[in-house]
């Protein structure tokens, strides 16, 4: 069941038969000429509703906004604070809680959006082991590496990366028609240039890495290797629907 397409009364009754919401979350920033700013959102959509047909449960409007500072080097992009994210995401769990949803699945297909979802899940049980009543329990799943195809190796590298040619199909599967121009890249390779001082963690403008704001050669994207690999991450996360749904919170760890 997809919440915001159907009705109060709706959504009512299937919480009487399923305790299990499906929240997709994206961002809004740069994923190259070629796609739209909503490429991961878009794509996350895609994979909770295919998920939700494998293995009932209910899916959230997709979240749009969230904490991307490193893209801001970008044109287009919209970077909210971490602390307002967060917020947002408690309003959201606890409204769940509210319509009957105690088993929230946080899909997250944008990378850097787990830092604030992994907080707030700290937050929530600090909260719950103090005294405070929750009644919900929050399961954060990050979208999986692609799976091995058999092609070249040199070939798998072209494919990668931010707004490279993965994503790319997976957006020209997920997103309303018309919004994917692949004429806008031709035979260009997108460049990646590795953090120098790595393997420490710290901040600059991501600009620095991807300097066209793709990677690889997205030109080689096809809509049917984007459904491929739409339809092999909702098999996997289906998959987990189920644990999540067998999960017994008065036994299992």
């Amino acid at each position: 069941m997809i919440w915001h397409e159907s009705s109060g009364p709706d959504v009512a009754e299937f919480a009487k038969t399923c305790d299990t919401a499906l929240l997709p979350v994206g961002c809004v920033e740069m994923h190259g000429p070629q796609n739209p700013t909503g490429c991961d959102a878009f794509i996350a959509d895609r994979v909770c509703r295919l998920a939700a047909e494998i293995e009932p449960c209910i899916v959230l409007p997709p979240i749009f906004y969230n904490v991307n500072d490193r893209m801001k080097c970008y044109p287009g992009t919209i970077s909210i604070p971490p602390r307002v994210v967060m917020d947002m995401y408690r309003a959201i769990f606890e409204e769940c809680a509210r319509n009957g949803f105690t088993r929230i699945v946080v899909f997250v297909a944008h990378g850097g959006s787990q830092v604030p979802v992994e907080t707030l899940q700290g937050e929530i049980f600090e909260e719950a082991t103090s005294g405070r009543p929750v009644g919900y329990q929050v399961f954060r799943v990050d979208s999986w590496d692609l799976p091995p195809l058999e092609e070249p190796e040199e070939k798998r590298r072209l494919m990668g990366g931010h707004g490279g040619a993965d994503e790319t199909s997976e957006v020209w599967d997920a997103a309303p028609e018309g919004l994917v121009d692949i004429s806008r890249v031709k035979e260009e390779q997108g460049e990646y240039h590795p953090p120098a001082a790595r393997p420490a963690h710290y901040r600059v403008g991501w600009i620095r890495s991807v300097p066209k704001g793709f990677q690889g050669r997205p030109e080689l994207a096809s809509r049917e290797r984007g459904a491929q690999l739409n339809r092999w991450n909702a098999e996997k996360l289906a998959e987990l629907i189920r644990r999540i749904k067998s999960w017994n919170p008065e036994r299992d760890p």
